[in-house]
């Protein structure tokens, strides 16, 4: 008799870090390797610098199928990029070290795939405690951490 396996398809986030958080594209591959496929913004797009424009990082993510992971805590806000207008927004509240965002990180992910599949196109707060996903048309959904 053969029988076959089952296996939920995997969910891994893409994430295009941006110039805040650059250095941690290489930290998230190696920690979430099935789980987060993270390139920096310079990779992408060598002649971008640390100042360009927020528009641009936005619809390169768009463009390439990435969600922007962001620490920006003044221009990149909802009310700016609202939901499915881009490929998808994680922001960190406040400015996290890097052991803050690998630990936020590793929570959203532990999460479950149920929450990680709603980030695409939404825009998401990335607190050290829970996170909260922006959809369209004011739905909410709020992922508390334990």
């Amino acid at each position: 008799m053969l029988t076959t396996l089952w296996r939920w398809p995997v969910t891994r986030l893409r994430l295009l870090v941006d110039q805040n958080l650059a250095s941690l594209d290489e930290k998230l591959n190696e920690l979430f390797p099935r789980k987060i496929q993270a390139v920096s913004v310079f990779d992408l797009r060598p002649d971008f610098h640390d100042y360009t424009k927020d528009p641009e990082l936005v619809r390169l993510g768009h463009r390439k199928r990435y969600i922007l992971l962001t620490s920006d805590t003044n221009s990149i806000t909802k009310k700016k990029y609202p939901p499915c207008n881009h490929g998808g927004i994680i922001k960190m509240s406040g400015m996290p070290s890097t052991e803050e965002v690998l630990a936020r990180l590793q929570k959203l992910i532990r999460s479950g795939p149920k929450y990680l599949r709603q980030i695409r196109r939404h825009f998401t707060h990335l607190d050290s405690d829970s996170a909260t996903i922006y959809k369209e048309h004011g739905e909410i959904t709020q992922v508390s951490f334990q």
